[in-house]
């Protein structure tokens, strides 16, 4: 890590935070695009980049319900 790391100011120590789960149904739509707003509104308050992990059916799930959202928000 020092040799790919330029020298200079150290930007910090890192952190984790984890929020508490989420007690329904995975698959549901309304389910995934809460969970994703609520995580948002979470790294805007806090000026941080989110990381969120699914695994592959969710993530493909969760991509469209993105796309979606973009498509009908422009």
């Amino acid at each position: 890590m020092q040799m790919i790391k330029k020298c200079g100011e150290y930007p910090g120590q890192s952190s984790i935070v984890f929020i508490p789960m989420i007690d329904q149904n995975p698959s549901d739509d309304t389910c995934i695009y809460s969970t994703l707003m609520c995580v948002s509104e979470y790294a805007k308050r806090f000026n941080v980049t989110p990381v969120i992990t699914f695994d592959q059916p969710l993530w493909y799930k969760t991509n469209q319900i993105i796309k979606y959202s973009q498509r009908t928000t422009i």
